[in-house]
């Protein structure tokens, strides 16, 4: 006797997806979620009159994310632009802070603007000469070879080309604010696949016709929740507080079991969850190799994402976007900024990402506080150190999710294994962003995984 003819591991977006594509092919699905929410990587909270993402939050125009944006749609969700209007600053240790008002800071100088879009453009030909977004085999050696380098080690060359500073500081906080890490820590092959997954580097780092152009009015988590409405209205079933601790697979069936006090049994399990977090799943019998260092060799970004609420948009009345890109330290540890005004609900919001998000995690949230406005009031002048609220969320010390935004692998881990990303392991099918053939680390790529998974699944119960 089966609990469901389909369990699905993970309540974020690509989770419930799933579910919901199974339950209505009439294919019977039960959720489990380790947390006391659905939602997974997007997380939102009221703030004054309107609630606001204190995870992921942006999505693209239909043309480059068609899925989630059909999607929000569908669910009579409503998007919100995202405001870039005004001067830009660009805070670098080396100067005194730049105003610009294009997509690339053009006070840094001709040659090291020229290094910054060369990168930008090298990149995405390398991607999409050399990797493509599939898993493809690698037959040459080729993915070997650039699984050996970190990304440090090609974008360095590259920056240190241009014999600017400015370069390398540009090239520093687009890793931290694309994967949440170092550059040294990131595989060169893994960061060439996640850009042919985006269709391009540019993509992923600007706002106008890039990943960051919207956001969905009264928070992102909404798709979660509506998605989890209607997985119950289907007759499915959401189980809170089920971390899966072991996976079984029988002739005849998959027996999850959620530490000594709860176990399912079903026929196909899909895990939609960081790939992080089953490392310390127990699977019986055990993963193929290739599979399994997928989940032990993989580390997840660190982010911690703070708003800020004032009282009239200052910065917009003095001209100013509200995005700052910064060269981040261990004493100005905010890399990135946005005006984050919905309504009459005027804020800005900060990231601390990689290594200083790791040093301030220590930190309590009064200090990353102080810490914060003392920069805020370096680029807006003194009416920033005058919150009239404010909320943070470290993702990082989240024993849920252990960091934001995505999975990332280290150099000389990522190329052996490919072919195991998104392939089935008997019973088992793989969801999430993670698995994802386009627009990784986004809620697109989450729910393009998830109607992968879904049909993978589905074929199986069509030829019963």
């Amino acid at each position: 006797m089966c609990d469901a003819d389909v369990i699905v591991v993970g309540a974020g977006i690509s989770g419930l997806a799933c579910a919901r594509e199974l339950l209505r092919k009439g294919i019977h699905v039960c959720v489990l979620e380790a947390s006391d929410r659905v939602g997974g990587r997007t997380y939102s909270v009221e703030m004054s009159s309107q609630r606001i993402d204190l995870g992921g939050q942006w999505i693209a125009s239909k043309a480059q994310q068609p899925f989630v944006q059909a999607l929000v749609k569908e669910l009579g969700l409503q998007l919100h632009p995202q405001h870039y209007n005004g001067k830009r600053i660009l805070d670098l240790q080396d100067r005194q802070p730049l105003e610009y008002s294009t997509d690339i800071p053009t006070g840094i100088g001709l040659r090291a603007l020229l290094a910054v879009q060369f990168t930008l453009w090298y990149c995405t030909l390398q991607a999409r000469l050399n990797i493509g977004s599939a898993a493809a085999k690698d037959t040459s050696g080729k993915l070997g070879r650039f699984d050996q380098h970190s990304t440090a080690d090609v974008l360095e060359k590259i920056a240190g080309l241009s014999g600017q500073v400015a370069t390398k500081a540009l090239v520093t906080a687009m890793i931290r604010g694309v994967f949440g890490c170092e550059a040294k820590e990131l595989s060169w092959l893994h960061f060439l696949h996640y850009i042919a997954c985006a269709g391009g580097l540019e993509r992923l780092v600007t706002i106008k016709k890039g990943f960051q152009e919207h956001t969905v009015l009264g928070g992102a988590q909404q798709i979660s929740e509506r998605l989890a409405k209607e997985v119950r209205s289907l007759g499915g079933k959401l189980e809170f507080n089920c971390k899966v601790t072991s996976v079984t697979t029988e002739a005849d069936g998959v027996w999850v079991a959620c530490g000594e006090s709860k176990s399912f049994r079903c026929l196909r399990c899909v895990f939609a969850t960081p790939p992080k977090q089953l490392g310390n799943v127990k699977f019986a019998p055990a993963l193929p190799s290739s599979r399994a260092a997928l989940h032990t060799s993989v580390f997840i970004g660190c982010i911690i994402k703070a708003v800020f609420r004032y009282g009239r948009p200052f910065w917009r009345l003095n001209g100013f976007s509200g995005e700052v890109v910064a060269e981040a330290t261990d004493d100005e540890p905010c890399f990135n900024c946005y005006d984050h005004c919905v309504g009459d609900c005027h804020m800005l919001v900060c990231f601390l990402n990689g290594s200083p998000a790791r040093t301030w995690s220590l930190r309590t949230q009064d200090e990353r506080r102080q810490v914060l406005l003392k920069q805020l009031t370096k680029w807006f002048g003194p009416e920033a150190s005058h919150p009239l609220e404010y909320l943070e969320k470290d993702w990082a010390a989240d024993e849920f999710t252990g960091g934001c935004p995505v999975g990332c692998y280290p150099p000389k881990t990522l190329a052996p294994h490919m072919q195991a990303l998104r392939k089935p392991c008997g019973r088992l099918h793989w969801a999430g962003t993670e698995a994802a053939e386009a627009c990784q680390g986004f809620m697109e790529g989450a729910i393009q995984a998830a109607q992968r998974a879904a049909r993978e699944v589905s074929g199986h119960f069509s030829r019963l």
